[in-house]
């Protein structure tokens, strides 16, 4: 059983807990208005999405408006910080899936490379309250994940050793961020990534729902 080998659960956020992408396409998109360039489709922004919002900025605009991402970083935070969880939903499962690891007195956190308050803001909006023991988000000054020192950081403020967290996540920053902690990891299919997009990473096993983990816990 999990209780056995793990005290504590880490999940990734975007893509792995919530489904946030249409938030995040629509205050991209309306810093392209305001340079006067064009929407795009909210699909294209899935592979932009866990990197942190000013790499799916950087990701978006064109190399000739490079100059502009300063004033863009102050827009887009601006703009999402509004409403960020406006139409950002979670994954059909994951209420269940928590609620069996509290039963089993699993200690759970989330790690975002989205900024801190933005991601308490989105936490508070959707999951009751005190779901999850912490929440680790982007600080100024402070590296984003999977930067080892950042990863080593973070599962200290945790309380638990590395031995004793399971990581949770769907992109290449996740399996990377395991790997820079020294984690035994879970790849989600049913967020941002394709299984070829993960193949090259060392992960337990792959998830393709979150009743598949609650199977797997068991």
């Amino acid at each position: 059983m999990i209780k056995d080998r793990y005290k504590a659960v880490i999940f990734d956020l975007d893509g792995t807990l919530v489904d946030s992408m249409k938030d995040i396409a629509s205050a991209v998109n309306r810093v392209l208005k305001d340079f006067g360039l064009p929407a795009q489709d909210t699909e294209s922004f899935r592979s932009r999405v866990g990197w942190g919002l000013k790499r799916s900025l950087e990701m978006t605009l064109p190399p000739e408006r490079m100059g502009d991402m300063d004033t863009g970083m102050e827009l887009l935070l601006k703009y999402y910080r509004e409403n960020p969880s406006a139409e950002t939903e979670v994954y059909e499962g994951n209420f269940e899936l928590i609620e069996d690891l509290k039963e089993r007195e699993i200690a759970l956190f989330v790690y975002t490379n989205k900024d801190q308050l933005t991601a308490e803001k989105i936490i508070g909006d959707i999951f009751p309250a005190a779901t999850f023991d912490s929440v680790f988000g982007a600080v100024p000054g402070k590296a984003l994940k999977p930067d080892a020192q950042a990863v080593k950081a973070v599962i200290a403020q945790t309380g638990y050793a590395d031995r004793e967290i399971l990581y949770i996540g769907d992109s290449e920053v996740d399996m990377e961020t395991a790997a820079a902690g020294n984690l035994d990891t879970l790849a989600v299919l049913w967020g941002y990534r394709q299984r070829d997009q993960l193949e090259k990473y060392e992960k337990l096993a792959y998830m393709e729902s979150p009743d598949e983990i609650r199977r797997w816990i068991v």
